[in-house]
């Protein structure tokens, strides 16, 4: 099983998280944010299957007795890109087209769902960071399961162009594991780039800026409303995403 949380009371699968998350996204259909966010329906739901798709490489990151996942959120908008550049090149139609040029909202969303700040710093930290797996073979199992969890979740799209383009996207994860550890170092240098990209983006094309902040939000929320909480209670931020959808109700 792959984790999305792990700790010594709870744990969730990412499998679970996901399937949570799109229930979330159902959920604010029935508010008035969803007439902001509507149109982008398909990089939200993107966005939300690959949100999390970095832990994969956190798996046996124990701290404290539990998993630590952070910078996850670069390794996961690293893994989108890719598969975003294989799956554009296989589908037959334009449902995932760019809104601007070189940038993509469904990454940025994953990009910014935890820190609205400080990205290039937590770059630096993942470029620090040793993340390893106990063999090359249970690399090879995690991501028979993630791809599998990614196949399901996106029925939205093109299943064709989905399969070729997961096949391609496995292949270049196997490039930034050896004997079992991670090249973070590799993943962080290119991350620069896909930093950069969403920036110009933001900064130059004020359609781009505001889907950006409200898909971000939307993300937000449906992560949230995706964890599972120890003895059905919820934490601070939890309640407050509750009264957020309160708030924009129909």
């Amino acid at each position: 099983m792959i984790y999305a949380r792990k700790g010594e009371k709870l744990e969730q699968s990412l499998e679970e998280h996901i399937g949570q998350c799109l229930k979330a996204l159902e959920d604010l259909k029935n508010t008035r944010f969803w007439k902001v966010i509507g149109a982008a329906e398909l990089e939200l739901r993107t966005a939300i299957v690959f949100h999390d798709s970095g832990k994969i490489f956190y798996q046996r990151n124990l701290r404290k007795g539990k998993l630590s996942f952070s910078g996850h959120e670069i390794l996961s908008a690293h893994i989108l890109k890719r598969f975003l550049w294989h799956y554009r090149k296989h589908a037959k139609t334009s449902d995932l087209e760019l809104r601007c040029s070189g940038g993509d909202l469904s990454i940025a969303a994953v990009l910014y769902h935890h820190h609205a700040m400080g990205v290039k710093k937590r770059v630096e930290s993942l470029r620090k960071n040793e993340l390893r797996f106990s063999s090359q073979k249970e690399f090879e199992e995690i991501l028979a399961e993630h791809g599998k969890i990614l196949l399901k979740n996106l029925e939205f799209l093109e299943s064709e162009a989905v399969k070729l383009a997961l096949d391609m996207l496995n292949s270049d994860l196997r490039r930034f594991v050896a004997d079992g550890k991670v090249k973070t170092a590799e993943i962080a240098y290119e991350s620069d780039d896909i930093i950069n990209r969403t920036w110009e983006c933001f900064q130059r094309d004020v359609n781009f800026r505001k889907m950006m902040i409200a898909l971000t939000t939307a993300l937000v929320v449906c992560d949230y409303r995706g964890v599972r909480e120890e003895n059905g209670g919820k934490r601070g931020f939890g309640k407050i995403v509750d009264d957020f959808l309160e708030l924009y109700k129909i």
